[in-house]
């Protein structure tokens, strides 16, 4: 874009107007920046101008990478297919329900991280300097939700023009096409913004899209659990190239051909927010979530079945006794698992 338009031209789109008076405010922005140089847009033009231009009978691999949906949530002011801010619903919080939680829940909502005995070197991942996520009004938080979502929309757009070229140039039914992300986002749920070592399904339950044609039935879902760890095996499944014996993760083709109904009964979180500050696991299964703290009594505990929202931490509750030992058991088995190992090459 530089090189398009004056320099003048250039450090005004360098600007956003935060719509809040208030700090934080949900962290939406009006961006007056022309849509055609939209970040979401040229991603999507430089993944068009490589498909257009490749060797069709030639196999290739194709990383895209959207910047977006990310804080501050900067929408161009030519964008006209919005979110109605009126139209959508206030976080999903109940006063008091952060109280069972570890000490660094209730600090990031009141702002006040740098307080913390585990703070590191750093400002804690996900939540920069902080904010009092309290003086969030119901106003600012519709419009920090609806403008997250018309980021979300305009990435669904320019996918949309990825996968009718695709279509254009009689790719679609050879490629596979992965389409996920690295993290949610919190929105205001739980009382929180943003995200950051708190493994709530808001963060960590991300959407993933996957089509091959000649492989995977179109028009399924599945609440089958599935990790980022599970991609590199799941290519390599796919292509039918070997898959080596220290990757980690599982191939998850035979579940998404529906051969099988899940490839795996448990997944892995990882989060270090700091070496030695806050290092936390997290075990998942269909029905629980456990996650343990590194050098710490706390923890938390949750029953999905009948909790799905996570309120209630059961991490002290004598009756989940015997499901928490069970899932620190897992979590030292997927320890296990991970460690790499130098192969032996002597008796000694």
């Amino acid at each position: 874009m530089k090189t398009q338009v004056s320099k003048e031209t250039f450090e005004s789109y360098s600007k956003a107007r935060r719509l809040s008076d208030t700090g934080f405010g949900g962290g939406a922005h009006d961006w007056d920046i022309p849509l055609k140089y939209h970040n979401s847009i040229w991603t999507a033009d430089r993944t068009i101008d490589f498909l257009q231009k490749h060797d069709t009978n030639q196999p290739f691999l194709l990383a895209v990478g959207f910047q977006d949906p990310h804080h501050p949530h900067c929408v161009p002011t030519e964008f006209e297919e919005r979110v109605d801010p009126n139209n959508v619903p206030l976080p999903d919080y109940i006063e008091g329900e952060l109280e069972d939680k570890p000490p660094h829940f209730m600090a990031a909502r009141c702002g006040e991280l740098s307080k913390l005995e585990t703070r590191g070197k750093f400002a804690m991942a996900g939540q920069g300097g902080g904010a009092d996520f309290r003086k969030v009004s119901e106003e600012d938080a519709r419009f920090g939700r609806a403008y997250y979502y018309n980021m979300v929309k305009i990435i669904d757009q320019q996918m949309g023009r990825i996968m009718e070229c695709l279509d254009t140039y009689d790719l679609s039914e050879n490629t596979l096409v992965v389409f996920t992300t690295d993290h949610g986002e919190l929105l205001g749920d739980h009382g929180l913004w943003m995200k950051g070592p708190f493994h709530y399904e808001q963060l960590v339950r991300v959407p993933t899209i996957i089509r091959y044609p000649q492989a995977i039935p179109s028009g399924q879902r599945s609440n089958a659990l599935f990790s980022h760890t599970d991609i590199v095996p799941t290519i390599l499944g796919a292509v039918g190239l070997p898959i080596p014996a220290d990757v980690d993760g599982v191939d998850a083709m035979p579940m998404l051909s529906r051969e099988m109904e899940t490839t795996r009964d448990s997944l892995l979180i990882e989060c270090v927010d700091d070496p030695q500050g806050l290092r936390l696991k997290t075990i998942v299964t269909d029905n629980r979530k456990l996650t343990w703290y590194c050098g710490n009594s706390y923890g938390e505990l949750y029953d999905l079945e009948n909790d799905p929202a996570e309120r209630v931490n059961l991490w002290d509750n004598p009756s989940y006794a015997s499901d928490k030992a069970q899932l620190i058991g897992e979590i030292l088995q997927e320890m296990e698992i991970l460690e790499k190992r130098v192969e032996r090459t002597s008796y000694a």
